[in-house]
Formats: C-alpha cells, sequence, structure tokens
C-alpha cells in the first residue's frame, strides 16, 4: 500500500474513533462511580461530559424519523455543516423540547468547563480556583432536594460538577429506556419536574418511577439514583 493510501486509511480510522459512541450499558457505571475517584481530573472531567452529550444526542435522535445510524451520520459526525459540538447539541435540544432554560443553562456551565479540561495547556484540576468558581456556579446542588435516594449534597467542586452530569444523564437516560417511539420532551417527565423544577411531590415521583412512562407497560429501567458512597472505589475507566 502507497504512504498516500496508507495515510488516508488512517484519517479515516481516526476519524471513525472520534464519531464512535459507547453502548448504553457502559456508559452509567462510568457516570455513576467517577466523582469518588480520586486523580486524574482532566480525563475523567471529559470522559463524563462526552458520556453525557452522547445522551443528549440519543434524546435528540427520538425526534427524527431517520434510524439511528443514518441521523448520527448526518448531524453529529465530525464534518462541516454537522451539529457536532456540545454547544449546538444543547441548542438544538432546547429547541426541542427536550430541555427547558434550567438544564440549557447547566448544560452550557459544564460544557465550558470541560472545555477548560479539554484545551488547556495549563495544569488544571477540580482545586483550580477558576475551576472551583465555575462548578460553584451549577446551580444543581443549590436548587434539588438531596437526600434519600439522592444522597447528601454535593459540596466540593469534583463532585458539584459530577452529581450535575449523574442527575441530567439520569434523565436523559429514564426517559430513553421508558419512552419507547415517543419523542423525549421534558414537560412529559415526572423526573424532571420533580428533581428539577420541583413540580411535584417526592411521592408521586418515586410512585411513577416505578411505573415506566407510556406507552410501556413492562420495560423496567436498570438505572438507580442511589448516589455513589464514599468508599465506592470501582474505576471510571
Amino acid at each position: 500500500m502507497s504512504s498516500k493510501g496508507k495515510s488516508s486509511q488512517i484519517r479515516n480510522g481516526l476519524s471513525q474513533l472520534i464519531n464512535a459512541v459507547r453502548d448504553a450499558d457502559e456508559c452509567w457505571p462510568v457516570i455513576r462511580s467517577w466523582g469518588m475517584v480520586e486523580g486524574h481530573d482532566r480525563a475523567n472531567a471529559i470522559v463524563a461530559s462526552a458520556l453525557l452529550e452522547q445522551s443528549l444526542e440519543d434524546a435528540i435522535l427520538t425526534h427524527l424519523r431517520l434510524s439511528p445510524v443514518e441521523a448520527r451520520a448526518l448531524l453529529f459526525a465530525e464534518q462541516e455543516g454537522g451539529i457536532s459540538t456540545f454547544a449546538m447539541k444543547i441548542k438544538l435540544a432546547y429547541a426541542m423540547g427536550i430541555i427547558e432554560d434550567f438544564i440549557r443553562s447547566e448544560l452550557t456551565k459544564i460544557k465550558n468547563i470541560r472545555n477548560v479540561f479539554a484545551h488547556t495547556r495549563a495544569d488544571v484540576t477540580f482545586q483550580t480556583p477558576e475551576i472551583v468558581d465555575a462548578c460553584n456556579s451549577l446551580a444543581i446542588p443549590e436548587v434539588v432536594a438531596f437526600g434519600g435516594i439522592l444522597g447528601a449534597v454535593p459540596v466540593f467542586a469534583k463532585l458539584k460538577y459530577a452529581r450535575t452530569i449523574e442527575l441530567i444523564y439520569l434523565y436523559l437516560a429514564y426517559e430513553l429506556e421508558t419512552n419507547g417511539p415517543n419523542a423525549v420532551l421534558w414537560e412529559n417527565s415526572r423526573y424532571y419536574r420533580q428533581i428539577f423544577l420541583r413540580e411535584i411531590t417526592p411521592e408521586a415521583l418515586a410512585e411513577g418511577l416505578l411505573q415506566p412512562s407510556e406507552p410501556s407497560s413492562d420495560t423496567q429501567t436498570g438505572l438507580s439514583t442511589q448516589s455513589p458512597q464514599p468508599d465506592d472505589s470501582s474505576s471510571a475507566e
């Protein structure tokens, strides 16, 4: 094979790797546990936000008539004119009614923090003052009624970032698993309306989460909103 053909093959392989997605079953253990793992702040912050971004893509796909494979190639692949950035996906999800203004703002903050970890040449961690300030600006740790199955209020910057990603991911993953062919919409989600907007009682939420969303009648989600405990030593890798 010529050097030119080899170079083209390498570029194609890297492009396919950039556009690859993880199986949903592999995402949740990473989302749930990484915030309790010491070290590797940069890598873990990028990976966790990338999995959240993937779940946002999946929710967007529920609104389209194309197959997921066709839609991903058309919209999300790294290409000119595609919807390849996290920022564009957040705007599209808002326009489609997947999220409302509060979660759009939270996702934008996550995206901004992620971008620093991804692009800066400086040595940054979740103890870096600017990162701490950005994580402290996340509203979910202040608005959500933590306790019970949601665990303790996150205090440190890393946990605020991790728990914000976790709770938004749980909304998207639960709706994707239980909605069947229906489009994901925040206004139809018991989880979204209670956890983020506090519109329904916790008792109604707990009862609702035990029952799949319409039209499915027998599908149970394997996800749990149980917070990881401090002795959770599972790796995010």
